[in-house]
């Protein structure tokens, strides 16, 4: 289920293919950062969530919630 930003930046890094410490990586932050975004024990400061969907090349809008473009 991808009810909530972090479920839904879980189920993209996984159908990337990449670990925690790889997304952590690439968006400059760190693997508990991801971690805890990812259960919903951490808010994203904006300047994250954009990098987060940049580098897994996933909209912003269905990462905030869960909209398609055809939604």
């Amino acid at each position: 289920m991808t009810s909530t930003i972090g479920h839904r930046i879980r189920h993209a890094r996984n159908e990337r293919g990449m670990t925690q410490r790889e997304l952590a990586k690439a968006c400059r932050s760190s693997e508990n950062t991801i971690m805890d975004v990812e259960n919903d024990k951490r808010d994203l400061h904006a300047f994250l969530f954009m990098e987060i969907g940049k580098v897994l090349g996933t909209s912003l809008d269905w990462l905030a919630f869960g909209k398609t473009e055809s939604a």
